[in-house]
């Protein structure tokens, strides 16, 4: 019965191999604009850099190699612009792809894989601005908004400079999340795993710390704090 099962699985991978398209870059850059509807949300999955502009029109522009264009889908659903790799595709670019968005509003980016995301100039107009990152990407902002909340799951790491009154950092595994340089109110993290957390907070900062990652402060804020573990939360210059 095993014997059989083994040569089920080995007559049945040359068609989950040849299932998926293999793409390799022509090496050609090309520059490719695109017409998009507003979003207020960006989905971004794969590796590819995005610089996003806050704007009056929507915008976005695709720099990848000539054969690569087709499989880089740009797509607006649900109030949502979803940029990624065709489906059953594997993609792999010798020049790097860079894509360029401009939206009106921006309350919400999600980055999956080993991308970047980077703000162009200052987030503002919207109640909340909310982040999440799974993977090694890096997302990189500067916000002025009520509420900043972001989530990295893996070894990304998540940078915001900016104005807010809360911010919420929840960090699970070896990524680091800094808003040092966001000046807060108030500060509610939770950190999981060795990752670190740089915070600023100028009234109230609650921490809880499981694992051997550290927290670490600025600001004058009263500390209310949960360790378990090898990790610390402690205040810096």
């Amino acid at each position: 019965m095993r014997t059989l099962l083994k040569l089920i699985v080995i007559a049945c991978l040359p068609i989950l191999i040849t299932s998926c398209d293999r793409v390799r870059g022509n090496k050609k850059v090309t520059i490719e604009q695109r017409s998009i509807a507003a979003a207020e949300k960006l989905n971004v999955n794969g590796s590819m850099d995005v610089i996003i502009t806050q704007g009056d029109s929507p915008s976005l522009s695709v720099e990848a190699e000539e054969n690569l264009q087709q499989y880089i889908i740009t797509e607006v659903r649900n109030n949502t612009l979803d940029i990624r790799f065709k489906n059953g595709t594997s993609v792999r670019a010798y020049k790097p792809i860079r894509i360029k968005v401009t939206l009106p509003l921006i309350t919400s980016i999600a980055l999956n894989g080993s991308g970047s995301v980077i703000s162009n100039n200052k987030f503002t107009g919207a109640a909340a601005t909310h982040l999440n990152v799974s993977g090694s990407g890096d997302i990189r902002l500067t916000v002025n908004t009520p509420l900043v909340e972001a989530d990295v799951t893996g070894s990304g790491d998540v940078f915001v400079e900016g104005e807010t009154q809360q911010v919420n950092i929840h960090l699970s595994g070896s990524g680091d999340v800094n808003t040092e340089k966001l000046m807060a109110e108030n500060a509610k993290v939770s950190l999981v795993g060795s990752g670190d957390i740089k915070v600023f907070a100028d009234v109230e900062l609650k921490a809880d710390v499981s694992g051997s990652g550290d927290v670490r402060y600025k600001g004058n804020a009263a500390v209310n704090s949960n360790v378990h573990g090898s990790g610390s939360v402690r205040k810096i210059n």
